[in-house]
């Protein structure tokens, strides 16, 4: 299989689970690919090497990506490596990305409240 992981809000929500995780997928033969929309490659890189969370691969959205493609960017990358599973905190980019990845959205007890606030309601 093939495990998409996103870093802010996701990784960074608990890094000692992820990468726990991430290394026992790894040890048992499957790929593990962070996908971010941090558009600095060693940035995100410093952070999941500080974080220790090991990986097959770091795909950072362009400024020219995010201008093109917002938030559908990810589900165009998880088609392309063809990720089975992601983890991805922010609902609007999960409804971008197709049935073929199944998406586990870690629960943020304010996202409602945030959302709610920008919406005006």
């Amino acid at each position: 299989m093939v495990i998409g992981l996103d870093l802010d809000d996701t990784i960074t929500r608990h890094p000692a689970f992820f990468a726990c995780i991430a290394t026992a997928l790894r040890a048992a033969g499957h790929r593990v690919v962070v996908i971010t929309h941090r558009a600095d490659p060693s940035d995100a890189r410093r952070t999941l090497e500080t974080l220790g969370v090991p990986h097959d691969g770091l795909h950072c959205q362009s400024r020219a990506d995010r201008d093109r493609h917002g938030l559908a960017w990810k589900a165009l990358v998880c088609r392309e490596l063809g990720v089975d599973v992601m983890f991805e905190d922010c609902p609007e980019t999960v409804r971008h990305i197709g049935p073929g990845t199944v998406c586990f959205v870690p629960f943020d007890p304010d996202w409602h409240r945030l959302e709610a606030r920008s919406t005006g309601d």
